[in-house]
């Protein structure tokens, strides 16, 4: 499935700073993605990243190559982003008696 996401790329030598200096601003991409599920817990594994419906990561460019590799990093991290994709994907569904249920879990939905 593709997802819309809004890349941001900070330089690395000022992460840390309160207001980090911006490599890449907004960078509109698609990322193409699966949600699975490890030890309880969504986990997002993107494959690639579109830029007006072009491969990054298919890219000849070693820079685009580059900046794919950044950008998938950085969504695989993006709690947000996770959950936009489990809300997307649609295909798990919690089965419990409520959110504080020690036995409650995430089930895949029989297609």
């Amino acid at each position: 499935m593709r997802i819309p996401y809004t890349a941001q790329i900070p330089d690395a030598g000022t992460v840390d700073d309160a207001t980090p200096f911006m490599l890449i601003e907004c960078l509109e991409v698609e990322l193409e993605c699966e949600v699975e599920w490890e030890d309880g817990e969504p986990v997002v594994l993107v494959s690639d990243v579109y830029l007006d419906d072009r491969s990054l990561m298919q890219s000849d460019d070693p820079l685009a190559r580059t900046i794919a590799d950044r950008i998938q990093r950085d969504a695989e991290d993006d709690d947000a982003f996770i959950e936009r994709a489990v809300d997307q994907d649609g295909s798990f569904s919690f089965r419990g008696l409520g959110p504080n249920d020690p036995d409650g879990r995430m089930v895949r939905v029989a297609a």
